[in-house]
């Protein structure tokens, strides 16, 4: 093997180091030190080791040593390798596709320890549906719970696999759901994937629905070979991240079907897997929609913006947010903005709040249960995203299924909803200007609330369709 008997660095020391450091740590590889490009972590520790400029590369002999990135940012991350004229594979591996060789030159052990089943009922059919980041309020696991709620409407058995166990659960009434928790957090990787192994086939045969979670691929992977006709992996691509493409590039072997929640997905995972077109399609999210009549608020009253999401700079960009508090302030734009979500940036916005005696503009509600939120819709005018990236929002389609107007970024997924103008805005990723300016068009023209919310429930009701979604998902 190219990394044995060599010095390994982990290029990462985040969330995902760690992650890699554990599971290189279980499969017996000894970590040196670690690479990052934030200079303020240099010289530090992490995990009890050195992180270290990248430019240390050009001191070492690189045929003594391997690196292993552990980053969304693995493509950016390659480039800058090649830079010091590093070779992939030769030099260095994103660790996801390491895992995955050593799940297979590991095998045996793996077939040792999992349980042997005799008899399959063939004719039960469980779905399994994963929440990668555990019971959270998110747009994947609002996904995953609609789908799992609409599955059962169609007598399907349906269970969400919860990959985070051991967090605090955000999902009120976790009764109701039929969940498989599956521990990944234990001391040892290894163990941790043949205990998830022989939790997952007590209910083969089964067709997996992954959603962005190497995890459970490296299940299916394993369990596949063992039990090749009783495992479908369905992989649903929610962003247009690389690492998510790559995932399902070095797991297409397992995988029958992806599902893109946008064109610009699809168009975008054909590029990295061009044989596999004919199992590549678009389908818009499923959303349930309420039978509320919308009322929207009156001349002389605030506007009121809905901002819902994870509260984080990365992605949702809620620094954009703070910027566009600010510049609404210094026109004196009359204007409320309702907060629902949680996150780094939850006390951050909090502060600025009680700073500028903002109390009475800027209502922050925390985390709001899944089947509570068309009570938050129901007050809101406009809704706000202001994303770097995206899938295609469900926030988005919620709230436009609710008759919001839209003001949001041009990101994924967002062209084939929102005409400019039309039913909505769409402005550059941050340009806080323009949407200040379109929250200021829409405080002089009340009327087009009424007839650009009318257009987005009409869009959502025709493309949304939860039955048309299920009957889909049972054929595959």
């Amino acid at each position: 093997m190219k990394y044995k008997n060599k010095k390994i660095i982990i290029f990462g020391a985040s969330k995902a180091g760690e992650r890699a450091y554990e599971m290189l740590k279980s499969f017996g590889f000894n970590v040196i030190f670690f690479l990052d490009n934030n200079t303020k972590k240099f010289e530090t520790t992490f995990l009890g080791k050195k992180i270290k400029s990248p430019d240390i590369l050009k001191e070492l002999d690189m045929e003594e040593y391997f690196i292993v990135i552990a980053s969304m940012f693995y493509c950016e991350i390659s480039k800058q390798l090649n830079g010091y004229n590093l070779v992939t594979e030769e030099n260095y591996t994103e660790v996801n596709s390491l895992i995955k060789e050593l799940l297979e030159s590991n095998f045996l052990y793996f077939t040792n320890k999992i349980k042997k089943i005799n008899n399959v009922e063939k004719n039960k059919k469980n779905i399994l549906i994963t929440l990668p980041r555990g019971l959270i309020l998110g747009g994947i696991e609002n996904w995953s719970i609609t789908v799992n709620r609409g599955l059962k409407n169609f007598n399907s058995k349906s269970y969400l696999v919860n990959l985070k166990p051991n967090a605090i659960s955000e999902i009120e009434n976790t009764r109701d759901y039929k969940i498989i928790n599956l521990n990944f957090d234990e001391d040892n990787y290894i163990n941790a994937l043949v205990n998830a192994c022989n939790e997952v086939i007590k209910y083969l045969p089964c067709t997996i629905i992954n959603n962005d979670s190497f995890e459970i691929l490296q299940i299916a992977y394993i369990l596949k070979k063992i039990y090749p006709n009783y495992i479908k992996v369905i992989s649903v691509l929610h962003g247009d991240a690389d690492i998510i493409y790559h995932q399902n590039v070095i797991y297409q072997e397992i995988i029958s079907n992806f599902i893109c929640v946008s064109q610009e997905i699809s168009e975008s995972l054909i590029k990295n897997l061009p044989k596999r077109t004919n199992n590549i399609v678009f389908k818009i999210s499923p959303i349930e929609i309420s039978n509320i009549k919308k009322e929207y608020s009156c001349k002389g009253q605030p506007i009121k913006i809905g901002f819902a999401g994870r509260l984080v700079k990365e992605q949702k960009r809620c620094d954009y947010l703070l910027e566009l508090i600010k510049l609404l302030e210094s026109k004196k734009v009359n204007y409320e903005i309702h907060i629902a979500g949680a996150g780094p940036y939850y006390d951050l916005i909090e502060a600025f709040i009680i700073k500028e005696k903002l109390e009475n503009k800027i209502m922050m509600y925390g985390l709001i249960p899944y089947a509570k939120m068309d009570c938050f819709w129901n007050k809101i005018d406009v809704y706000l995203n202001l994303s770097d990236y995206e899938g295609t929002s469900l926030a988005m389609l919620e709230a436009m299924g609710n008759g919001i107007v839209p003001i949001v970024t041009n990101v994924s997924g967002v062209n084939l909803f929102v005409k400019d103008a039309v039913n909505g805005f769409i402005i550059n990723k941050g340009d806080i200007a323009s949407a200040e300016e379109r929250i200021l068009y829409i405080l002089k023209n009340r009327e087009i609330l009424q007839q650009y919310g009318k257009v987005c429930r009409e869009i959502i009701i025709q493309r949304c369709s939860m039955k048309d979604y299920i009957e889909y998902l049972l054929k595959l």
